[in-house]
């Protein structure tokens, strides 16, 4: 179990949450010494990320780098085996938010997608096989077919059996700080998991241009209660259909996102819950305790946190 670390994301969500508030109310990163070509335009709830199509372009991406002061140079080839190959960076803890901002906001003009990770793992000599065996777009066609109201209909229980009416509870009298609001906490905050020396995290350039595009391209879930990677291209695409939710980090366990449009009454804050209990159960049980108190949490919450053991 790890519910010591759901607890550590939860404890340091206030301090990080002002972090990512700063950096979102300004236009460009605090660590870019010019103009930020890519970050002029304001971020504030309610704003959807830019959409759009493009070749990768990494001349494109080359420039925004050098303009916000990191060497081109610094870029590291991801191979991904019956697929385009993906890019990343190195970056301190105190600059990923607002650099994942920057390369998102320009997605449609680099072509690629921004996305924090706990490490690049997911490239190592394992997963070249199940890359190769889950071409990404045969996961993107079967995910896009699915109808995620059918899905949650057909789910009606969590994994293991584990049923929603066992996880009712009342409204919480005073919300506490959203677990989800602790954006990458766990990756800036890596030192006290894995030990002294890790001071940066992957910034990883996926050539895919949009967020549901993602789990197809890496191949996630599939592993104990985590949902298929077709099931999560559905809800990826579905919670961004309505609730404009965009993945912003992948932990290997977790993923996390950014919601410009989050439920703003709770009715519609309960339905979402009900939802995301049934893609994972872990939020609840090892974490919120009850379905209502997840609900409180996603009430008006700018971010979203999902984690499998």
């Amino acid at each position: 179990m790890k519910v010591g670390r759901l607890l550590g994301v939860a404890a340091a969500a206030t301090l990080l949450l002002a972090a990512f508030l700063i950096v979102r109310s300004r236009g460009r990163d605090d660590g870019n010494p010019g103009p930020n070509r890519a970050g002029a335009q304001g971020w504030s709830r309610g704003e959807d990320m830019p959409e759009g199509e493009c070749a990768p372009n990494r001349s494109e991406l080359e420039g925004i780098l050098r303009a916000n002061g990191i060497d081109p140079a610094r870029i590291k080839t991801l191979s991904r085996k019956g697929g385009q190959d993906a890019l990343a960076v190195e970056l301190p803890p105190e600059r990923c938010v607002s650099m994942w901002r920057t390369f998102r906001l320009a997605s449609p003009r680099t072509g690629y997608y921004p996305l924090l990770m706990w490490s690049q793992e997911r490239f190592g000599p394992d997963a070249q096989k199940t890359f190769a065996e889950n071409p990404a777009q045969e996961t993107l066609k079967a995910g896009l077919a699915m109808k995620a109201e059918e899905w949650f209909s057909s789910a009606a229980n969590a994994p293991d059996g584990i049923k929603a009416s066992d996880c009712r509870g009342e409204w919480p009298k005073q919300s506490e700080t959203s677990r989800s609001e602790a954006i990458h906490l766990y990756m800036l905050d890596s030192e006290k998991e894995l030990g002294p020396g890790l001071h940066t995290v992957p910034l990883v350039f996926l050539p895919v241009s949009h967020s549901w595009e993602v789990p197809a391209y890496l191949v996630l879930g599939g592993w104990n209660d985590c949902p298929d990677p077709e099931v999560q291209v559905c809800m990826f695409k579905y919670w961004h259909d309505k609730y404009g939710a965009e993945v912003m980090t992948d932990g290997g366990d977790f993923v996390e996102f950014y919601v410009p449009r989050p439920p703003e009454d709770r009715e519609s804050a309960m339905k979402l819950a009900d939802q995301q209990f049934l893609f994972c159960y872990d939020i609840v049980v090892q974490g919120t305790g009850t379905i209502e108190a997840l609900a409180s949490e996603l009430l008006k919450s700018p971010t979203w946190f999902f984690w499998w053991d």
